[in-house]
């Protein structure tokens, strides 16, 4: 009795650390010409980007996976900008006035950054958008702009950072020189530095449509770790829910509210999926050839080609041979026999 008790509750934990691990999808900000059901399903990994993409106006290639999206009441007030904040690890994020989905994850969340640029990429030129990514504590940037964002080195950041007003109450409380710390001031610092400057680099540009995506990911070894105080901990989620409304007033502002602001909880995987994924990619795998993504348009074209030409010669070749060789055709004056005959 004892043994299938332990089981239950060993399945029991499982479960609720399953639940506790769903990543999930919050809207902070959202135009009223964007509109959703009132009941709000989960989402696909691989419909994040269609999503994004539907709330800036972008054509899709096949309709939306999924049935929660609603209309767009205006097509004259859609959004110019698109922030998104993904929070890597534990977070346990917490805003109000957000609209939550849970994400059923079908593959990795930094692909749809992917998709999502690419089709920015398609339909603006780079004079006409500005794409800004935070990645290992440094902005990349995808347009023709002077990139000052990372003018300064990771020291010069951290330094500059620890001087910070917002930082001061959980510097007061932390060992200034622990790792995860000096990891968050600098992450911190190059976002303020984004808030600071971006507002220059938009009146520079005469864009359309703008991206901002940030991978934040100092937050997450502090709120769950155990060997931070429950007051640290307290802290540090303050500081982040502050950042978040501090990026969503100044972007909301710069945009006259035509701008959508995601917040993307992006939990851990399982240490055995990351190990065996890892394994996976040192084995020779027996896999499929890449193609050009236009090989099919090719192929089209060259065998329609070869078709229409090979029928041309069958038709004109039966069509000659069917001539009457009289001696005002041109199968009489190009034979070698008639030059003879006629000698």
């Amino acid at each position: 009795m004892a043994t299938v008790l332990n089981a239950v509750l060993m399945i029991l934990a499982i479960v609720a650390q399953e639940v506790k691990c769903q990543s999930n999808l919050h809207f902070v900000y959202l135009p009223k010409s964007v509109r959703f059901s009132p009941k709000l399903d989960p989402i696909k990994t691989s419909s994040i980007a269609d999503l994004l993409s539907l709330t800036l106006g972008y054509s899709l290639p096949k309709s939306l996976d999924w049935k929660s999206f609603d209309s767009i009441t205006d097509v004259f007030s859609l959004p110019k900008a698109c922030l998104t904040v993904r929070l890597v690890g534990q977070h346990n994020f917490e805003f109000d006035g957000t609209q939550d989905i849970p994400i059923e994850e079908t593959q990795e969340l930094i692909t749809q950054w992917d998709v999502f640029r690419q089709r920015t990429e398609q339909r603006f030129s780079s004079e006409n958008r500005v794409i800004l990514r935070l990645d290992s504590q440094e902005i990349l940037t995808n347009n023709q702009i002077d990139n000052k964002f990372n003018i300064l080195s990771n020291d010069e950041k951290l330094n500059k950072g620890l001087k910070r007003l917002e930082l001061q109450e959980l510097l007061s409380n932390v060992d200034q020189n622990d790792k995860n710390i000096k990891s968050l001031v600098i992450e911190l610092e190059t976002i303020y530095q984004f808030l600071e400057m971006v507002n220059g680099i938009r009146h520079k540009t005469s864009s359309f449509r703008d991206l901002y995506w940030f991978d934040v990911r100092s937050f997450a070894p502090i709120l769950d770790h155990n060997k931070y105080d429950e007051s640290v901990r307290r802290i540090a989620r303050n500081l982040l829910n502050s950042l978040i409304e501090k990026m969503t007033q100044d972007i909301t502002q710069l945009y006259s509210n035509k701008v959508v602001v995601t917040v993307i909880e992006d939990r851990y995987q399982s240490p055995h999926l990351i190990r065996n994924v890892r394994a996976s990619e040192d084995k020779d795998l027996n896999l499929a050839h890449v193609f050009d993504p236009n090989f099919h348009s090719a192929f089209a074209t060259i065998a329609f080609t070869t078709i229409l030409i090979a029928v041309a010669v069958f038709g004109i070749s039966v069509a000659m041979w069917n001539i009457d060789p009289g001696k005002d055709s041109i199968i009489y004056r190009m034979t070698s026999q008639r030059i003879k005959k006629d000698q």
